[in-house]
């Protein structure tokens, strides 16, 4: 464990959550939030796929075939929302 010390705009924070009305409750806030984003950041960089592409120029060959498929009829988009969630329940399988 190593120890850190951040600058937090108290009254922004109580504007926010009025709860976090002294420095030791925003301290705990603080610390729960902190351990969140570390549990999720090492759960990301364990469960996290390969990526399957070789290279950039792969990534960008593979884009312009998607969109000439596209534009031909061949393939159709999906709506941004659509692919979010699908994208949500792929990482949480991952996580899993």
């Amino acid at each position: 464990m190593c120890r850190v010390t951040i600058d937090i705009n108290e009254a922004a924070v109580r504007s926010w959550n009025p709860d976090l009305s002294t420095p030791e409750a925003i301290n705990q806030w603080a610390q729960q939030e902190m351990n969140k984003i570390v549990e999720r950041l090492t759960h990301t960089a364990i469960a996290e796929p390969p990526c399957t592409y070789n290279s950039k120029a792969e990534v960008v060959a593979e884009a312009q075939r998607r969109m000439v498929e596209i534009e031909s009829g061949k393939a159709q988009t999906i709506p941004h929302e659509d692919v979010r969630q699908r994208m949500e329940k792929m990482i949480a399988s991952y996580a899993n």
